[in-house]
């Protein structure tokens, strides 16, 4: 006791006399700046820690209301496809459209590949189902000669590529104002600079028979730049395929009628012939491709939350262990285990606090393009091949088509749409995160502390 009794006196002597009466709040203050260094290292660390926290709970924020969007807007078409297609092609051996059609009907140009197809009769059946508001035809084909994807298509405004993506119109008429049997052209710009034909009104030639251009879209896809529309009918006669067709798109008439068109339509078509695709398929696609996104933006979340903990905790450990002298002092003065906790508590939450402030803004500087890195336009391979037997001309000339290879599908376009943005709920995230590590990070090294019996912090250097 006699050695007690002379360290006590010494240890509190050498504290300075506003020490003793500062309160645990000031206290805590006061020791962010005592080491500046190692405090400005730990809020740096953890205003990245919080700043990719929050970037991630935004994305996953934006990805979840984009899900919630595409299943809630599901479509009301049906698609009919050859068995074992895509998109209305069989890519067998790479030689999209051709010869021979359901029963044998059609017969080779030489000009084109071959694949199976759908019968005419099919559409008519499909349009005495109940609730199918309408049926539109198409058949795709490859024209080596011309070096041409044809799309034989009932008229209509739209134009709607083999890829999903649309053309737009530069010049001229669509297909809608004509009939189904006449021998007109809707060429694509790229197309028509490759073989000469730049104005409408001119001619071209496919599979011997002469047409006239009657307008020109541009398109941003190699599929587009390669592409030509025709009446659907013509298409049929002028390929002979006669009764043959890629793809049936079939309108109904209200989406809570989906579900039973498909379920009959499955019921009563030849499945070994077509397939039938359901609008919530390709949703299935998107959702699946979100759903990834969610998940990685979650895990980097809580990895960051996790890294931010384990920073505070392994400092505070750490300080606590460099203030033991000084913790037994301020219990032997008088301080309570609930000021000393108090006083870390403190300590670490105005670290955190101040790395939540600098967190939010590099999550407003950075976070878009963190974002946009996460869930930017997948490059994806079409998975197509040239048929055999085009040219190396030919080859190169698609090769030097536009760049954008990839399609425009209902992923990228459900990716492009997710938004980014800070919001007050948001701010509160981060605040409320710097407050969580600070709890977590703290509290073991700070209860550790108040357990220190004054004595033996006393007697440790």
């Amino acid at each position: 006791m006699n050695r007690v009794s002379k360290i006590v006196p010494q240890a509190i002597n050498k504290v300075p006399n506003p020490e003793r009466h500062m309160t645990a709040l000031t206290r805590g203050i006061r020791n962010v700046y005592r080491n500046k260094v190692r405090t400005l290292i730990v809020i740096a660390i953890l205003s990245l820690s919080i700043g990719i926290f929050l970037t991630m709970v935004i994305v996953d924020e934006g990805v979840n209301d984009e899900i919630e969007e595409v299943q809630t807007n599901v479509g009301t078409t049906i698609e009919v496809r050859p068995a074992g297609s895509y998109g209305g092609f069989s890519f067998g051996g790479g030689r999209p459209g051709g010869i021979g059609g359901p029963g044998g009907s059609g017969s080779s140009g030489g000009t084109t590949g071959s694949t199976d197809y759908v019968n005419e009769s099919v559409a008519r059946y499909v349009e005495s189902i109940p609730h199918v508001s309408s049926v539109s035809r198409s058949l795709q084909t490859m024209d080596q000669d011309m070096f041409a994807m044809v799309l034989g298509v009932d008229p209509t405004p739209d134009i709607t590529l083999m890829d999903g993506s649309s053309g737009e119109l530069i010049g001229g008429l669509t297909l809608d104002y004509y009939n189904s049997t006449d021998r007109v052209v809707l060429i694509s710009s790229q197309w028509g600079e490759d073989n000469g034909v730049s104005d409408v009104g001119d001619t071209v030639t496919l599979n011997g028979t002469e047409f006239e251009v009657i307008g020109i879209f541009s398109s941003e896809t190699r599929f587009g730049a390669r592409s030509i529309f025709i009446p659907i009918e013509t298409a049929q006669e002028v390929y002979n395929l006669s009764g043959s067709l890629t793809q049936i798109t079939v309108s109904v008439d209200s989406l809570e009628n989906v579900d039973w068109t498909y379920d009959f339509m499955q019921s009563n078509l030849d499945s070994d012939e077509v397939d039938i695709v359901h609008p919530g398929d390709a949703n299935d696609n998107v959702v699946t491709s979100l759903e990834s996104i969610a998940q990685s933006s979650e895990t980097s979340a809580y990895v960051s939350l996790g890294v931010g903990c384990v920073i505070i905790f392994f400092i505070m450990t750490l300080v606590t262990r460099e203030r033991r002298r000084e913790i037994g002092t301020l219990k032997a003065i008088g301080a309570s285990d609930l000021d000393v906790l108090k006083q870390f508590m403190v300590e670490t939450m105005s670290i955190a606090l101040i790395g939540a402030l600098v967190g939010l803004i590099i999550a407003s500087v950075f976070g878009n393009a963190i974002a946009d890195a996460m869930v930017g336009e997948d490059e994806q391979d079409t998975g197509f091949k040239l048929p055999t037997g085009v040219s190396d001309e030919q080859r190169q000339r698609f090769d030097s088509g536009p760049q954008r290879q990839d399609r425009t599908t209902p992923e990228t376009e459900a990716l492009e749409s997710i938004s980014y943005g800070m919001s007050g709920t948001s701010i509160m995230y981060a605040f409320a995160v710097a407050v969580l590590m600070g709890i977590l990070g703290v509290l073991y090294p700070a209860i550790h502390a108040t357990r220190m019996k004054p004595v033996e912090a006393l007697r440790s250097e």
